[in-house]
């Protein structure tokens, strides 16, 4: 019985190691010099959809919230969407961003559009940055 036990703590650990490796952080810059963070993103699988949330920061050091959802297809592509809350700043609005991304990495591109919602503003390249170069307030 106490052989059994000590098994599935041992498996228990294992587990939550497992499961923490497969997040990571993703980090992406624009054309516009924004910053955007994601982390604890999850490995993604064909068909699986996953959650992103955390931060886009501003060239002027604010920091707006973001929601999204990454899903790869079956070729291996990636599909994205997020929507960033302006929160009613002077300098931002609501901002809804779908792309294309090659992989996993998240960078690609694809179109913007600015609140009011009423049809997109303009395109929007995503480039994979190291978040270790991502300067936090």
């Amino acid at each position: 019985m106490a052989s059994r036990l000590v098994w599935l703590a041992a498996l228990l650990i294992v587990a939550g190691f497992a499961t923490q490796a497969a997040a990571k952080d993703v980090c992406l810059t624009d054309q516009f010099n924004t910053s955007y963070v994601f982390r604890k993103v999850k490995k993604l699988k064909a068909g699986v959809a996953i959650p992103l949330t955390e931060f886009r920061l501003l060239v002027n050091q604010d920091v707006l919230p973001i929601e999204g959802t990454a899903m790869m297809k079956t070729d291996g592509t990636v599909v994205v969407g997020m929507t960033v809350h302006g929160l009613g700043t002077a300098q931002a609005a609501d901002v809804l961003v779908r792309w294309t991304a090659a992989d996993a990495s998240l960078a690609g591109s694809g179109l913007y559009d600015v609140s009011p919602l009423d049809g997109p503003e303009g395109g929007i390249t995503f480039t994979s940055v190291d978040c270790g170069t991502v300067a936090i307030p």
